[in-house]
C-alpha cells in the first residue's frame, strides 16, 4: 500500500509544520486543501476548502506540501480565508496571490 505510506508521511510533514486544522484528501485526482478553524466547537469548528491544483499523487508530494506551506504562511499573515487567496489558473497551474479581493 504505497499511496497509504506517502500520504501518511505527508500529512505528518503538514502537521509538524502547519500544525494542527491543516489537512489534505484526494478530490477527483486533485488534491483539496481543508481547514479547520479552532472556535472550541469540537466536531462543529468551520471548515474552509480549496482545491490546490496539484494532482493527487505521490510525485507531486512536495508540489503539494510547498502549497500547503505557502498558503498557510498567508492566512498567518493576513488572517484572510483561504478562497480569496488561492486562484487557479487555465492550465489548473496553482498560483498565491498576495490581493485578497
Amino acid at each position: 500500500m504505497p499511496q497509504q505510506k506517502w500520504f501518511a508521511r505527508l500529512r505528518g510533514q503538514i502537521k509538524d509544520r502547519c500544525g494542527l486544522g491543516w489537512g489534505i484528501a484526494d478530490r477527483n485526482g486533485d488534491t483539496q486543501l481543508t481547514r479547520r478553524i479552532n472556535d472550541g466547537k469540537q466536531h462543529q469548528n468551520p471548515r474552509q476548502s480549496v482545491q490546490l491544483g496539484v494532482p493527487w499523487n505521490p510525485a507531486c508530494s512536495g508540489d503539494i506540501f510547498l502549497k500547503v506551506c505557502q498558503l498557510k504562511q498567508l492566512v498567518d499573515e493576513r488572517h484572510p480565508r483561504l478562497q480569496p487567496i488561492v486562484c487557479v489558473s487555465p492550465v489548473n497551474a496553482p498560483k498565491v496571490s498576495t490581493k485578497l479581493g
